[in-house]
């Protein structure tokens, strides 16, 4: 069975839920179904497979809002939360962000045991794995918890979060609570490994050893962090790709004395330890179950598609979680695989220069869409410097049992000197791409109407390629469709002037937008007394710039802040 379109429906489903009314979505999905089974009553072509597709397109929709139900009480009343720090906490413009795994809940004397993760922000330093008791108002996640101009409730939500709280009195609380998931001892061995790193190194160069060794990536600076955003490529710190190229290189360098049935057993054995020690990485975990399928379905089988295998992982994942939909990194990197994996097998090039030049195009293109959904940019750059990157942690990641034991104790082991090296190499690189023309290219976000109408459109000319015409047809009348709907939509607003109240936190910034004519700004983002959160730079900007607004003709200030 082809899980292609299976899969394309049932993200198209949890899309179209975010953009339409539920009873507008289930009735469209319903009459569909009821035409495909006439049609296919009556004998024309295949429209079983497209009523299936339809049927999982509702699936998607119900699991959407499902998946957006706040699964905790006493929201925007005064609690106090006690639990774990769960996740390796981070700090951005001086306010450190915690993932609480909280198992008590305590509101008008009252205790519950919720078992949810909540965010907190709070001045306060603690570390990883920590007993906390926080007292604050509980609150929804909104947009405003993020600046990149995407949905961050839905984001947050793919990870299990559901609810923020920037508290008023936080300390160390006296009961010791426990996690018992994966990822929680996942984040225990990186936090070790951190540790250890830090006693000879320092700053960016220790974060950077540290991503490259772990995946956690929430330990650089934050201007340099800002780099790595503005360039795209703080990914290629820890390539998912990379580590399985790695595993299998060093597989087979011992195919002539095992035998090749042990050395799939022991492939998959490292496959598995290695998505359950990414079990936060999406994007890891994604590579590693894609194998681990591929390799399951050879053995059973006799034969396997990548394609198909990559398919059904994500419509499982989707099924078991459809807030995914909504998480950067597991999106960007299923579309990029699953783009590249088909155009390159319908534009052949042969091995070299022009292989890696189209593998480059192929991603940027192919990812724009998405780049601009999540991040309002684009980075022409990163891909070509993907050539640099890659071995040099490839290089970095074999060394990196020595480097540990150099560490560990002391100098005693002479690779210290050497990663360190290569380290600096790799800083270098997104400060030189920054540092290039046209390296960040702002887009305005694009809806999910929009997205569903590229992919549909990239798939027909997929499909016309393979020569494939009647599914090309298919395609390409969706990708009309939904293109027709997009401009529609535009045009009836063309007229409209629109007033936009963007909140800063102190309260609420304005836009006044006149299409084809010009942007007037009245007020801006402000901070508290003693803090270093740019409102402005990480709300009001990344607002701006997700909505295509670059320029303004005209900005009022009513009053000051610092």
């Amino acid at each position: 069975m082809n899980m292609v379109p299976v899969t394309a429906a049932l993200v198209s489903g949890i899309l179209s839920s975010a953009c339409l009314p539920l009873f507008t979505a289930l009735t469209a999905g319903l009459i569909f179904i009821i035409i495909c089974i006439i049609r296919s009553s009556r004998g024309f072509g295949r429209t079983f497979d497209a009523a299936v597709a339809a049927f999982v397109f509702i699936l998607g929709i119900l699991l959407y809002h499902n998946g957006m139900r706040v699964n905790i009480s006493h929201i925007d009343e005064y609690v106090t939360v006690r639990g774990i720090i769960s996740e390796l906490p981070y700090e951005s413009g001086g306010i450190n962000r915690y993932t609480l795994y909280c198992t008590e809940l305590e509101a008008d004397n009252e205790l519950t045991e919720p078992e949810v993760k909540i965010i907190i922000d709070s001045e306060q330093k603690f570390n990883f794995g920590d007993s906390i008791s926080a007292h604050g108002k509980l609150r929804e996640l909104n947009d405003d918890i993020v600046g990149y101009g995407f949905d961050s409730r839905r984001s947050y939500a793919s990870k299990g979060i559901t609810a923020k709280m920037t508290p008023l009195d936080m300390s160390i609380s006296d009961t010791k609570y426990n996690c018992n998931s994966i990822s929680y001892f996942s984040n225990l061995v990186k936090s070790k490994i951190f540790a250890l790193i830090q006693k000879h190194y320092s700053g960016d160069i220790a974060a950077a050893m540290t991503a490259v060794i772990t995946g956690n990536r929430n330990d650089f600076s934050e201007k340099y962090n800002d780099i790595l955003l503005r360039t795209a490529t703080r990914m290629f710190f820890y390539p998912a790709f990379a580590h399985i190229l790695l595993m299998l290189l060093l597989i087979n360098l011992f195919s002539s004395v095992v035998p090749k049935k042990f050395r799939d057993f022991a492939l998959l054995g490292v496959l598995v330890v290695y998505a359950l020690f990414n079990s936060s990485n999406p994007s890891s975990v994604k590579c590693a179950a894609v194998l681990v399928l591929l390799i399951l379905s050879k053995r059973i089988t006799g034969s396997g598609s990548f394609t198909n295998m990559l398919a059904l992982y994500i419509t499982v994942s989707l099924v078991l979680n459809p807030m995914l939909v909504f998480n950067a990194g597991f999106v960007i990197s299923s579309a990029s695989t699953l783009v590249l994996k088909r155009f390159l097998s319908v534009f052949p090039t042969k091995a070299g220069i022009k292989l890696f030049a189209k593998r480059g195009l192929i991603l940027l293109i192919g990812t724009m869409p998405l780049g601009a959904y999540f991040f309002g940019c684009v980075s022409i750059y990163s891909y070509v410097f993907n050539i640099i990157f890659i071995p040099i942690v490839m290089l970095i990641l074999i060394l990196s049992p020595l480097f540990l034991l150099n560490c560990a104790f002391g100098s005693a082991i002479p690779f210290g000197w050497l990663v360190h090296k290569l380290v600096l190499v790799l800083l270098h690189i997104p400060i030189i791409i920054d540092s290039l023309p046209f390296s960040r290219i702002y887009l305005p976000k694009p809806s999910p109407l929009f997205l569903m109408a590229f992919y549909s459109g990239a798939a027909a000319l997929w499909y016309f390629r393979r020569k494939k015409l009647d599914h090309f047809k298919i395609y390409l009348t969706v990708a009309a469709g939904l293109c027709s709907v997009c401009l529609i939509s535009a045009l009836s607003n063309a007229d409209k002037l629109e007033l936009d109240f963007i909140d800063v936190g102190q309260g609420d910034a304005s836009l006044i937008h006149v299409p084809f004519s010009g942007n007037i700004l009245i007020d801006g983002g402000g901070a508290a007394v003693n803090s270093k959160y740019n409102v402005g730079k990480s709300i009001y900007v990344p607002y701006l710039t997700s909505h295509g607004i670059n320029t303004v003709q005209a900005a009022f200030v009513s009053h000051y802040h610092k």
